[in-house]
């Protein structure tokens, strides 16, 4: 799932593997990342074995934080929810922001807030300075939350995610796997 600002909208894309057994999904926004509102409704295209791609043009954002996850809902009503991201709308300092810290289910979270559209590459270290995951993202839009999901089990600890953006920009953040 990603989401990013596209003018004064923020489109929301996810894409699902295998929809078996799905009747719908919600996308859901909130103000504070706890309390969600439905904004939109899809109906599944097919109940397939092969990927889909689903795409939301949420034309009224809220000025600050729009936090969004998709609820699935299976055909017996029951409810799985997607991790969540969030974009920044307004006038923002050019920043990259990883969250939540400490990292949840391995997924590191990541808005981009007033950067400059292009590749950026992601490294993961560990304290010893080994690589222990890396990827390259192409952030299409100034504002956009993009959630990666690092494969394999991450032991608990301390970690560096390393961002290398456009014009040799580089960040470094600390974060925590509990």
């Amino acid at each position: 799932m990603k989401a990013y600002q596209q003018q004064l909208a923020i489109a929301v894309e996810w894409k699902v593997e295998n929809e078996s057994g799905i009747a719908a999904y919600d996308v859901q926004r909130s103000a504070d990342g706890i309390h969600f509102n439905e904004i939109h409704t899809t109906a599944v295209t097919g109940n397939n074995n092969s990927t889909v791609h689903y795409s939301v043009l949420d034309e009224n954002p809220a000025t600050g934080n729009n936090f969004y996850r998709i609820k699935s809902i299976d055909r017996s009503g029951q409810a799985q929810y997607s991790q969540t991201v969030n974009v920044k709308m307004g006038n923002t300092k050019a920043a990259i922001s990883v969250y939540p810290n400490p990292l949840q289910n391995n997924t590191i979270n990541l808005q981009f807030s007033n950067q400059q559209a292009g590749k950026y590459s992601i490294r993961l270290m560990n304290t010893n300075g080994q690589i222990v995951y890396s990827s390259v993202l192409n952030i299409s839009s100034n504002n956009m939350a993009q959630a990666i999901e690092v494969p394999q089990l991450l032991a608990k600890g301390m970690y560096q995610v390393e961002i290398n953006g456009p014009g040799n920009t580089k960040q470094t953040e600390q974060v925590i796997v509990q």
